[in-house]
């Protein structure tokens, strides 16, 4: 939630080559990342750097990319709601 500190990190990921490595993997903008173990992943939509041609300028802290519709985000809390319901259903059956 705080916008410099995902800023810096994206900046620290990018020095680190993350983002050409997620290039050379065919990764486009908006797909979803997770980072860290499966069970405890950082998942975000990725959304490259620009490194050329015109930027988008904000003040110190802002990310445009921050205020897009994150689609990985809802895909997940799509994924966790049906798996909530089936868990719910599974717990309310009663064969006898």
């Amino acid at each position: 939630n705080n916008d410099e500190a995902v800023g810096y990190l994206a900046d620290r990921l990018n020095r680190l080559g993350v983002e050409d490595s997620l290039m050379k993997a065919g990764a486009r903008a908006g797909d979803g990342v997770a980072i860290g173990a499966e069970d405890n992943a950082v998942v975000f939509d990725w959304e490259p750097t620009v490194s050329a041609g015109a930027e988008m300028l904000g003040r110190r802290g802002e990310d445009h990319r921050l205020e897009e519709p994150r689609p990985a985000a809802q895909r997940r809390r799509d994924r966790e709601a049906e798996r909530d319901d089936a868990e719910k259903e599974y717990d309310e059956f009663d064969p006898f």
